[in-house]
């Protein structure tokens, strides 16, 4: 399935422009066409880690609308189907298994890059307090973090709040007000 995958973005890419799907005929719009890269590339991991024994992720919900967004165009209440490393969001449903629930933004001081570890601390400081858990769920989860990237530091200094569950499950529904 993957290898079809890899050949719809080759076959996009290479009418340029045109955008058009792997049936030749069909143009896909840049999100749907990340969308579907995406999905690939996810359904790729999912098997190299069934393969590899590493940590299972959320289990990814075939019937259901998969969007997917760099971490600045997220909105409070959008739930990620895995904790992503580039900034690059999956959103699922929030009714389907996932890692994670987008709360807000924050701005990470001024100055020389703080290492990887000091902006998620730096983040966390500020993102939990402010975090508007539904008291019914306030045991289960935690603050998480999406920190800025050091090779876009300093143009990027934007850090990203995150519910995440307390325990190796993932969530189901919506944890925050």
């Amino acid at each position: 399935m993957s290898e079809r995958c890899f050949d719809m973005h080759a076959v996009s890419r290479s009418h340029g422009d045109r955008n058009l799907g792997a049936s030749g005929g069909v143009p896909l719009s840049s999100r749907h066409r990340l969308a579907a890269i995406a999905l690939c590339a996810m359904l790729a991991a999912t098997a190299c880690s069934a393969v590899s024994g590493s940590d299972p992720e959320p289990e990814f919900p075939g019937d259901t609308a998969v969007e997917v967004y760099h971490a600045s165009e997220l909105r409070p209440g959008h739930c990620l189907w895995r904790i992503p490393d580039d900034l690059t969001a999956v959103v699922v449903s929030c009714d389907y298994p996932h890692a994670a629930e987008f709360s807000e933004m924050y701005v990470v001081r001024e100055g020389e890059w703080p290492g990887k570890d000091e902006a998620v601390r730096m983040a966390r400081h500020w993102c939990t307090p402010r975090m508007r858990i539904k008291p019914g769920k306030r045991d289960l989860v935690m603050t998480g973090v999406l920190p800025p990237l050091e090779n876009e530091w300093p143009r990027k200094r934007t850090a990203y709040c995150l519910a995440v569950p307390r325990g190796e499950n993932p969530m189901v529904g919506r944890v925050l007000e």
